[in-house]
């Protein structure tokens, strides 16, 4: 039975969808924003009079709200109940919270106001979806009137006090509710300059306090953000490396990054890089400290990746003879550094360009330790060295900036490698498998084991197509032959599985 074009119509809906989807999360994980340097505006109300056609003057860079921040939100709430507004703002980037007390003369000049706290009874209790109207003695002044609202704006919520401006001389006939259930009510006179509480059916304003609220709150400078090109980050736990391969300075000899006996320093560097050559130059001078705390060094040279045609590594191999670089040496090949980026990418869910010197801390087993973005402090790495065999409890607390208690505990290995392989899957579905494959033993629940055997699955029937299509039929018979003993069921797989070993067959016949 073929799809009908509706059903054909829906699944490229879908693919479209989860494509644009995933675009826009790799500009997020690249630092963008979806709406990003959304400074603060002030407009002031230029309406003439009634019949005027409504006018705004932006007021934002006299108003002192116009701060180059990334704001979200805005709440207004008479913070110290001195009668005029107050606003809080919300910000994405720092500051993340902003208290601007309104300091204007307005009362001075004889202004005024009115505000009040509705509670329901027949209806919610917090009254929203109430309506006041406040009736002005002059009835050439218009109407005002507000309605409570609960959220009334992007992830925030304003006073619940309805606040009424009154301009000087204005005098109050009487104050009307529709309550959210429908009710009509009528409250009494009420003089402004203060503030009143209305409980429904109760036909009467309570006033309630009006003594001002101290904000005991020291006027601050925000200081300047210093930028630094150095970082250090010791995993909470340990990362199992992707398949990683270099060669030497002067050979084609292939070498894996998660070989070796002792935990040890892999340092990406440039000839030209000023900071990489202080760098070497420094490790080498320490290699006494290093070797008493179990620490080998691995330099990776990346010149040649800047580059084409033959491999020049000349002016680094110069470097390493005249500072007697003790240590292994190497060159980083561009499928390493790709997958390196991918690894961060996973671990810190944001995309940032690589730069030299980095330094990646391995142990024996091939698992990733810490990374440092710039030259590590030398008391950082040798106490992350020293600590290579810390549990998984110890590294977690070593992990955190400050001391404290946990609240939630780790999500665990097979989290951990589900998302890395989610990192890999597109441009390395092999890396991926390999993730999947460490974490099926570790997962217990029968429901979660089925549903990661059906992914793996998938992926290693994707792998065994693109190894048949590139003629690498032993490599495609063992994905297949994977596919089937986690599908017994699989019918297609199996077929496709004695499809490929009679190819095999036939070949090594010839």
């Amino acid at each position: 039975m073929s799809p009908s074009p509706r059903d054909n119509s829906n699944r490229r809906a879908v693919d479209e969808y989860i494509a644009a989807w995933s675009a826009i999360t790799k500009l997020f994980r690249r630092g963008s924003s979806q709406s990003g340097n959304e400074r603060n505006c002030v407009f002031l109300n230029r309406t003439g009079g009634p019949g005027r056609a409504m006018r705004f003057a932006n007021v934002s860079a006299v108003s002192g709200l116009d701060f180059p921040d990334d704001g979200r939100c805005v709440v207004v709430v008479d913070w110290d109940h001195d009668g005029d507004l107050d606003l809080w703002m919300r910000n994405r980037t720092a500051p993340k919270l902003r208290l601007m007390i309104n300091q204007t003369v307005s009362s001075a000049e004889g202004n005024s106001f009115v505000a009040f706290k509705l509670t329901g009874t027949s209806c919610n209790r917090d009254a929203i979806g109430a309506r006041v109207e406040v009736k002005l003695t002059d009835a050439t002044a218009g109407r005002l009137i507000q309605t409570l609202r609960a959220g009334d704006g992007y992830l925030s919520q304003s006073s619940k006090w309805l606040h009424f401006g009154l301009a000087k001389g204005t005098a109050i006939k009487g104050v009307s509710v529709r309550w959210p259930d429908g009710q009509q009510e009528q409250f009494g006179a009420v003089a402004g300059g203060r503030r009143y509480k209305l409980r429904q059916g109760s036909g009467e304003a309570q006033p309630a306090s009006t003594e001002p609220r101290s904000v005991r709150l020291a006027a601050s400078r925000q200081p300047r953000d210093t930028n630094s090109s150095v970082a250090q980050v010791l995993l909470p736990r340990k990362i199992p490396l992707p398949d990683l391969f270099y060669r030497g300075m002067n050979d084609e000899k292939k070498q894996s990054l998660r070989a070796g006996s002792q935990t040890k320093l892999v340092m990406l560097w440039a000839s030209t890089c000023p900071h990489c050559r202080r760098e070497l130059t420094s490790l080498a001078k320490d290699k006494s400290q290093l070797d008493a705390a179990g620490l080998d060094v691995l330099a990776l040279n990346v010149d040649q990746l800047s580059v084409e045609g033959a491999v020049d590594v000349t002016a680094a191999q110069k470097f390493l003879d005249d500072i007697k670089f003790p240590y292994r040496t190497g060159r980083a090949s561009g499928a390493l550094l790709d997958k390196i980026q991918h690894l961060i990418g996973a671990l810190f869910d944001s995309e940032v360009p690589l730069a030299v010197p980095l330094g990646l801390l391995i142990d024996s087993e091939g698992n990733l330790l810490a990374v440092y973005r710039g030259p590590p402090p030398r008391d950082v790495l040798l106490f992350d060295a020293r600590h290579a065999d810390a549990d998984e409890q110890q590294r977690r607390d070593m992990a955190a900036p400050f001391p404290g208690r946990w609240y939630t505990q780790h999500p665990g290995r097979p989290a951990l490698l589900e998302l890395l392989a989610d990192h890999f899957q597109e441009d390395y579905p092999d890396e991926a498998v390999g993730y999947l494959e460490m974490a099926l033993p570790e997962v217990k629940n029968a429901a979660a084991k089925q549903s990661l055997e059906q992914r793996m699955a998938a992926l290693h029937y994707y792998l065994a197509s693109q190894q048949v299509a590139s003629n690498d039929l032993a490599g495609a018979e063992r994905s297949l032959a994977r596919v089937v003993e986690l599908q017994p069921q699989n019918r297609k797989a199996r077929q496709q599985l004695e499809d490929v070993q009679a190819r095999r067959r036939l070949r090594d016949e010839k």
